[in-house]
């Protein structure tokens, strides 16, 4: 269990590091080569949800469990869904397999963390 909690931490703390890379670079993950003031505002948004989503899903199952850390978790995995959905639609297939990775390792935690809290 503890592997998979320190998993899960990488990929949470992952997640929140790279919505600050792409508050610091935007162009990395637009590509674009010249960054619009709509880029800019678009990262910040995405890193004002993903820092504190990430760090609170991979950082809390170290200190708790129950029906909370399993409903943070699956918040989280929800949120890497979506980010699959539409890096599917746009072919960014780092991004995709990223977000893949992500949501299944957060509901593979979630699960975990659920069946003890039930044991």
């Amino acid at each position: 269990m503890l592997v998979l909690i320190i998993i899960n931490a990488i990929i949470g703390v992952g997640t929140a590091g790279m919505a600050v890379v792409s508050v610091i670079k935007p162009q990395l993950f637009s590509r674009s080569e010249s960054v619009t003031s709509g880029e800019v505002h678009y990262t910040r948004m995405y890193a004002a949800r993903a820092v504190p989503l990430g760090l609170a899903a991979g950082l809390l199952p170290f200190w708790w469990s129950g029906a909370p850390v399993v409903t943070l978790l699956l918040v989280a995995a929800v949120a890497q869904v979506i980010d699959v959905v539409l890096n599917i639609r746009s072919r960014e297939m780092g991004l995709l397999i990223g977000a893949t990775v992500a949501a299944t390792v957060h509901i593979v935690a979630a699960v975990a963390i659920g069946m003890m809290s039930l044991a």
